[in-house]
């Protein structure tokens, strides 16, 4: 028997909230599969499972209470040994709603996020005739199912008390944005406030204190660690984006709008290349050791409107292409700035790149987030004369900086990196 742990969430994020279950017992899960939802001070993730094997029993229920990194949250039985007696009853909290029978012998298994959606609307799904290939049930079946039969259906009583139909989505959306889902218009099936109904209302002037308070002590925690323990040193240096950013303009001209790279995938990509051939800055810091990584997982500081930021990773940035590049950095930054994050994403980039030209820096030091031993800061692309061939002339600039953990590398180590993204981005078909 396994015990799954709640996975680490981040250097800064040390304790989470289970929002919802997207398995129940008895499920099969694989490897990578989305198994739960968790909500820490910066941000909610989608926790990932890493073995094979059922859901024998679900230890902790959704609720409020905070959960510390390492307690174990469920119980999973090894694949070798799935012919034994079947799922375990789990003990729910007193009104909470029963998990949705399953579809009869026979018929294509829902996935876990439409038996979650059966669960918050209502809906049995062993009466479900599924409208998708082979009889599979969708999610415009269960939407059906849930359809308003004239009675209202705004509110449902929860422990004795009124509370307003709404999806989990839409109550962490309304608690993070300071809205009452009262005052929130329900055009959801079944009278259920969707998180696009709330993401609709006006938001109100002032953002709830406690939520970015929370975040502002989780980076303060571990910014004040990497401060006090990291012998930080930095270097800077000018890049010339001329040829980069022409090449780019050519690119661009044979795609379409919605395919077009930003200077931003150049630089990363370059990054990430950069980090391959000088691999003592890709890695973290443990137990008194530097530990290299043999995958680049390029972090990508990203901004949250309510304050703050976060992190997340582009896993194995060194191996994509730049359209590849580039829809990962929509995707990441999209979901990101949505609250739509993956725990992986979160706890395993090996080094972190922050970009602030867009807010007219022109120079940023970042410091390192812990455990990883390197960080490069980026800023805006400024016209500037240079020399070219012994005459001025006016190129794009940008200034990029490094912080660097110096138990790990030196001057001269953190001069070549640099040096190396220098020369990558004059040869952006290399790229």
């Amino acid at each position: 028997m396994i015990d799954f742990l709640l996975p680490s969430l981040g250097a800064d994020m040390d304790r989470a909230k289970l929002n919802l279950w997207l398995v129940e017992p008895g499920d099969t899960v694989h490897k990578g599969q989305i198994i739960a939802e968790v909500e820490t001070e910066k941000a909610v993730l989608e926790v990932e499972c890493w073995d094979e094997g059922v859901i024998e029993e679900l230890l902790v229920q959704p609720g409020p209470e905070w959960l510390s990194v390492g307690t174990p949250i469920a119980r999973i039985r090894a694949l070798e040994s799935a012919d034994t007696p079947g799922p375990v009853e789990t003990p729910r909290s007193p009104g909470q709603k029963p998990l949705p029978a399953r579809p009869p012998a026979g018929r294509p298994e829902p996935a876990p996020p439409i038996r979650h959606l059966a669960h918050e609307l209502d809906v049995d799904l062993s009466s479900l005739q599924g409208t998708g290939e082979g009889g599979t049930i969708t999610r415009s079946d269960v939407r059906a199912a849930a359809a308003p039969t004239g009675k209202p259906a705004t509110a449902i009583p929860i422990s004795g008390e009124q509370r307003v139909k709404a999806s989990p989505r839409a109550r962490f959306l309304a608690d993070r944005l300071g809205l009452d889902l009262s005052d929130v218009a329900a055009t959801g099936s079944g009278g259920m406030v969707s998180a696009a109904d709330v993401e609709a209302q006006p938001v109100p002037a002032r953002e709830p204190e406690d939520k970015v308070a929370a975040m502002r002590r989780a980076i303060a925690r571990s910014m004040a660690h990497s401060k006090r323990e990291i012998p930080h040193y930095y270097l800077a240096t000018h890049i010339d984006l001329d040829e980069a950013l022409r090449w780019l303009e050519i690119q661009n001209a044979e795609r379409s709008v919605g395919e077009r790279i930003l200077p931003a995938a150049l630089l990363l990509k370059a990054t990430a290349l950069g980090l391959r051939e000088i691999p003592d800055l890709n890695g973290h810091w443990i137990d008194d050791s530097f530990r290299p990584s043999s995958s680049i997982h390029l972090g990508v500081a990203v901004s949250i409107r309510e304050g703050g930021l976060v992190a997340p990773a582009i896993h194995d940035a060194d191996q994509l292409d730049l359209g590849e590049m580039m829809a990962r950095l929509r995707d990441l930054v999209n979901r990101a700035r949505s609250w739509r994050l993956r725990s992986s994403e979160m706890s395993d980039p090996t080094m972190t790149v922050t970009n602030l030209g867009d807010r007219g820096v022109e120079t940023a030091f970042p410091v390192i987030i812990p455990p990883q031993v390197a960080m490069v800061g980026l800023g805006k692309v400024v016209d500037t004369v240079v020399a070219v061939d012994g005459s001025p002339a006016v190129h794009p600039v940008i200034h990029a900086t490094l912080s660097a953990d110096h138990r790990v590398t030196d001057g001269h180590r953190g001069g070549l990196f640099l040096a190396t993204i220098d020369r990558l981005l004059q040869e952006p078909q290399s790229l």
